[in-house]
């Protein structure tokens, strides 16, 4: 029992992360304010966990996670789940939980409160508004949604789909399609770039095979984000139809709407598409399931929290895993674009149907000679951290290296959304290119990539755009994974001298 005691009193987060819920989320609240969630059927706890906290969702009606991160930047940097934090030090250390509660104010003009040693927004959401105390000196904002009041319905939802002219004409002539036409819907996260990240290669392929092999493509994101004209009409011009109007929370509708007229859903992404595989077995029984996880989100960041030492995020990521295995075996079929993962989707639901579709990508080749190349490119969307990290990795460990064989060498940096800490970075001989339109064009002024991945997971579409267009890459062990190359295709190292000693091999070689 003694050792019991010290590991609870050193390891807070650990109990609260895998033990219980957090005291200060609200379910009823959360089932409340995001119908999407109630009609997904998901556990609100968990759902926030996984997803709402990078959605900026409320856990309770006072609680601002957006406003709480962006307010404490170290918590972010720190990776804590901001509800966390407030509940186990933020509370202790004065922070407010947002704009409408005053932890000092509370605490100060309520000394029994402070006497008893309870979380101040714990007490005021159990107790304390009921008890007609304040949260600030100003009184604060009332609570949004109480107890009292109902949660919308699925018939709610389905009214409001039926009132938007747009998403009514959507949704009517996808079922005004003749039998004879197979409808495919599409479910991603967003309006696929692919210009700007592999991702989107695959997404945009995918639906040019489906749309080959007889298929009507409907595509609908979840992200709710509008989307740049140019991303809608390039899916346009591909026959895509696209909804609009219909958001996150009305895509059960959608589906309840379109029934037995749906023939097949791809499904992207266990925290994407994979959200409504249940909504699409209730209300579509007729439709085949394909799940296409992109890369095994648990597999990479499992790998990022052994890098870490992170306890905390190897437990997420063991979170994630139960998710996407249940999504393979809830699917007809599960698509993966490398080998490995291939053996390690079958290792997680023996039985379960998995397909290999090699990441399908255009093959340019390259038009440039030797002489008119030089230097290295890093190719990478920065959104994506293991991107971040490579970059680090690579400036920190093995480009010195290079320098000093090297010293007249230039390192490009490509891509979209660099952050700040590479932005201020001011290494020699590297070049913050950012991003680039037409990149087959640009590769042909290097003579070599690098992909120095320490995690990650799936087929890495950096790799394979570099040798599509003709360009040799020195890449880590987890960037060449489950591609199938040999060596005489890319040069793979892991530590930073041999990672270097390839480099400045490669350059000089004709």
């Amino acid at each position: 029992m003694r050792g019991l005691r010290v590991w609870l009193r050193v390891a807070p987060r650990r109990v609260l992360a895998y033990v219980s819920c957090n005291p200060l989320f609200d379910s009823d609240y959360y089932l409340k304010r995001y119908p999407d969630v109630a009609l997904t059927r998901s556990n609100p706890w968990r759902h926030y966990r996984l997803h709402g906290v990078t959605e900026g969702r409320h856990p309770n009606q006072l609680f601002d996670t957006a406003w709480y991160r962006s307010t404490y930047p170290d918590v972010a940097a720190a990776r804590l789940q901001p509800l966390d934090h407030y509940f186990l030090y933020g509370a202790r250390e004065g922070r407010d939980p947002g704009p409408g509660f005053s932890t000092k104010y509370y605490l100060e003009s309520n000394p029994d409160v402070a006497r008893s040693g309870l979380n101040p927004l714990q007490h005021y959401l159990r107790s304390g508004a009921g008890e007609g105390r304040r949260p600030t000196t100003s009184g604060g904002a009332s609570l949004a949604i109480g107890h009292g009041e109902q949660a919308p319905t699925r018939s709610d939802v389905l009214a409001n789909l039926a009132g938007g002219v747009r998403a009514r004409a959507f949704v009517a002539s996808l079922r005004r399609l003749p039998r004879s036409q197979r409808l495919c819907l599409v479910i991603a996260g967003g309006y696929p770039r692919p210009d700007q990240d592999a991702g989107s290669i695959l997404l945009v392929n995918v639906m040019l095979l489906m749309r080959e092999s007889g298929f009507q493509i409907a595509f609908v994101p979840t992200s709710g984000r509008s989307a740049p004209a140019s991303d809608r009409a390039h899916l346009r011009r591909l026959g895509v139809r696209m909804p609009s109007g219909i958001g996150r929370a009305a895509i059960p509708a959608l589906l309840e709407t379109l029934g037995d007229r749906l023939d097949l859903a791809w499904l992207s992404r266990y925290d994407s598409g994979g959200v409504y595989i249940d909504d699409v077995r209730t209300f579509c029984p007729k439709a085949k399931v394909v799940f296409d996880p992109v890369d095994l989100h648990w597999l990479r960041q499992s790998r990022e929290a052994a890098i870490a030492h992170d306890r905390v995020g190897l437990h997420q990521a063991m979170s994630v895993r139960e998710r996407e295995t249940y999504l393979v075996r809830m699917a007809d079929i599960t698509v993966v674009v490398s080998e490995t993962e291939e053996d390690l989707v079958r290792g997680m639901a023996p039985g379960a149907k998995v397909a290999w579709l090699p990441f399908p990508h255009d093959v340019p080749g390259r038009s440039a000679g030797f002489d008119a190349r030089d230097g290295v490119a890093f190719l990478g969307n920065y959104l994506h951290r293991p991107n971040v990290d490579a970059v680090s990795y690579f400036l920190d460990e093995v480009w010195p290296i290079v320098l000093r064989a090297v010293p007249s060498l230039k390192f490009y940096v490509v891509g979209p959304e660099m952050p700040a800490s590479m932005l201020e970075r001011r290494d020699p001989g590297v070049r913050l290119v950012g991003h680039v339109a037409d990149l087959s064009a640009w590769l042909n002024g290097v003579r070599l990539t690098v992909a120095p991945l320490r995690f990650g997971a799936g087929a890495k579409g950096k790799v394979i755009t570099s040798l599509a267009n003709g360009v040799p890459c020195v890449a880590t062990s987890i960037a060449a994974e489950g591609l199938a190359l040999t060596d005489a295709a890319i040069a793979v190292a892991d530590r930073p001298e041999e990672l270097a000693a390839a480099i400045v091999r490669l350059h000089q070689d004709r």
